[in-house]
């Protein structure tokens, strides 16, 4: 078969975009099959590149769905196929191989060009990025994704884009990526589904997952991925925890941070993970009063030597409340960080303030198994954070999820 030289002058000349369309969709679908001869072949590119200037997307559309799976596509062809409006790009980026890795990172970095802007006639920077959200999810869906590109994808794509590419299980995901999914959208829904469906997960990312998402999406998680027991008890001990510091919201008095340290104390509650919650929350009445309880100093020595004192006093404090020697050093960079913020004034807001303490813990697990340096901790991942450094720390619990404590 040959591409007629009628066929050049209808396309030429034809004001029916209908027409175009039909006589576009029968030289790709030719060329695409292989039916052409070397001299067809060559007038068919040269058809095609007069089409990419075609006024109608839908004449666009049809050459690219036809020349999606064309290994024998110039690269240049391929390359203004993608950088088209959606409509015609989808098929390219979904399916083209003949788009290299390098190419299609740099249409996620720049999935909107300066060309298709004047093409797409808007300054509504809304469609503008709706459009560059239709390329990175047709990019998430393709085939294969190597690494680099993956993680291209989540650097700058969308909570979408990444739900998406967890659902490809043909992306190539490695463990700091998925961390850094979580880093960028571990508080959305569809992603935290999309994690937890996701076949195979790094150990690290599941025991991460267990401190984030819902009682419903832990069950799954459960069932889906081997938890260990020593994670479950973590688990249930920081939602424990982290329930008990609740009560101390709005303190001011800190009458019932006293109250609660003293009824912790007679538990034998005050663990190692909740005085290292309370200073991460910035709960210094709590942890004054908890640290006096566990050393039997007074509250107003301890106070002073904690605000007031040298390292020397604080590591002094430490020896005498009898906690595992190996926590010193995470004992003594919390309270340092802790009492270092207060000081600069920057306890007003309990959410920065933690997150301002979590980034600051998390190096000193960098080296554990757990928390790669890679691994982009924030004040949500605090109950993770803590479980990791009180690992073999925390008292024994039960190994149930609907405890709801209350004050002692």
């Amino acid at each position: 078969m040959s591409v007629t030289r009628e066929d050049v002058e209808r396309l030429r000349h034809t004001a029916t975009s209908d027409v175009r369309k039909h006589i576009a969709t029968e030289i790709s679908a030719d060329y695409a099959a292989g039916r052409l001869s070397p001299r067809s072949r060559a007038e068919a590119l040269a058809i095609f590149r007069q089409l990419l200037g075609d006024v109608e997307a839908a004449v666009r559309a049809a050459m690219a769905d036809s020349l999606r799976h064309t290994l024998e596509l110039p690269r240049d062809i391929a390359l203004a196929l993608a950088r088209d409006v959606t409509e015609v790009a989808t098929p390219m980026l979904e399916e083209s191989e003949v788009l290299t890795e390098q190419d299609l990172i740099d249409i996620v970095h720049q999935p909107v060009s300066d060309d298709l802007r004047d093409r797409l006639a808007t300054s509504d920077e809304t469609k503008i990025s709706a459009e560059g959200e239709a390329r990175r999810i047709a990019i998430a869906k393709r085939r294969k994704i190597p690494p680099r590109l993956a993680a291209a994808l989540v650097e700058d794509g969308t909570p979408l884009v990444a739900a998406t590419l967890l659902g490809n299980h043909g992306a190539r995901l490695v463990e700091a990526v998925v961390h850094r999914i979580i880093d960028r959208f571990g508080n959305h829904r569809k992603v935290q589904s999309a994690l937890v469906d996701r076949s195979t997960l790094p150990v690290t990312v599941v025991e991460r997952l267990m401190f984030l998402v819902s009682e419903r999406l832990r069950d799954r998680l459960i069932s889906s991925h081997n938890v260990s027991p020593i994670v479950l008890s973590g688990l249930v001990n920081q939602v424990r925890e982290s329930a008990t510091l609740e009560l101390l919201k709005g303190d001011i008095s800190g009458q019932r941070s006293a109250r609660l340290a003293e009824g912790l104390g007679r538990q034998e509650r005050l663990s190692p993970t909740i005085l290292l919650r309370g200073l991460c929350l910035g709960e210094f009445a709590f942890v004054e009063a908890a640290l006096a309880q566990r050393s039997g100093l007074a509250f107003e020595t301890v106070r002073n030597r904690l605000r007031n004192g040298t390292d020397f006093d604080r590591s002094q404090i430490f020896r005498r409340t009898g906690l595992p020697d190996e926590l010193k050093d995470v004992f003594m960079h919390a309270m340092a960080e802790a009492y270092r913020l207060l000081d600069q004034g920057t306890t007003g807001n309990r959410e920065t303030f933690c997150e301002r303490m979590v980034q600051s813990l998390s190096v000193l697990v960098a080296d554990r198994r757990g928390a790669p340096n890679e691994i982009g901790l924030n004040h949500r991942d605090l109950d993770y954070l803590l479980s990791l450094l009180g690992k073999g720390f925390a008292p024994p619990v039960a190994i149930v999820t609907d405890e709801a404590p209350g004050a002692p």
